[in-house]
């Protein structure tokens, strides 16, 4: 029989692609058949109220906080984040409004792309290649490397095509008393932290199913 989850998540959120590695590693190795579902989560909905800025400068500006706070903060996650192999380059990764990534995974898992994938390539190119997904240019490279044809991708942009699709993700999500992420869909349980997957019943992996670079 085959079960199935939904994970919400941001594309922005590197606890989020930290997840994603951990459950990819422990659906291939399970040997019950679950499928997982993947949903926009927006932790900024109207947008950053402060674009240009890196992750970092962000963090010591808008967010309020030290140097060595931050500092402390950017080892959890690089210490997680080599756990699963993640090149994660959080001090210069970019603060964007997610929205438009978002719709463009929609579009690409559409089109036939494996979900697991090109959520996988949109968390590389944030974090590790840290892109600026709102500039269509970034936008269209990225479209690129899911399988995308360039027109497909600018009438996306040109037309907002998926933006209601992924508010509707966003406000799922809220009604059911999500208010962070990464956050797993269960049956009727309503999962997040590090103890997901042992709720759901499967063993935690490391360096789960990744894409070539």
């Amino acid at each position: 029989m085959t079960e199935r989850i939904i994970v919400w998540a941001d594309i922005k959120c590197p606890w989020c692609w930290i997840s994603h590695r951990r459950l990819g590693a422990a659906l291939a190795a399970s040997a019950r058949t679950i499928t997982a579902e993947y949903r926009s989560y927006l932790l900024e909905p109207g947008g950053p109220l402060h674009t240009g800025l890196t992750v970092r400068q962000a963090a010591l500006t808008v967010w309020g906080m030290s140097n060595t706070e931050w500092a402390q903060k950017r080892e959890r996650i690089e210490c997680a984040a080599q756990r699963q192999k993640l090149p994660i380059q959080i001090d210069t990764a970019l603060v964007i409004d997610s929205q438009p990534a978002h719709r463009l995974l929609k579009l690409a898992v559409e089109h036939g792309a494996d979900a697991y994938t090109v959520w996988d390539l949109a968390y590389r190119a944030h974090f590790a290649d840290n892109a600026n997904l709102e500039d269509p240019a970034d936008l269209h490279h990225l479209g690129q490397r899911l399988g995308l044809a360039a027109d497909a991708v600018q009438r996306m942009l040109e037309d907002n095509e998926y933006a209601s699709a992924v508010v509707t993700d966003h406000r799922a999500a809220r009604a059911l008393g999500i208010r962070s992420v990464p956050a797993v869909a269960h049956g009727t349980d309503i999962l997040d932290g590090a103890g997901v997957l042992g709720k759901i019943g499967i063993q935690a992996g490391t360096g789960g199913p990744g894409v070539a670079a």
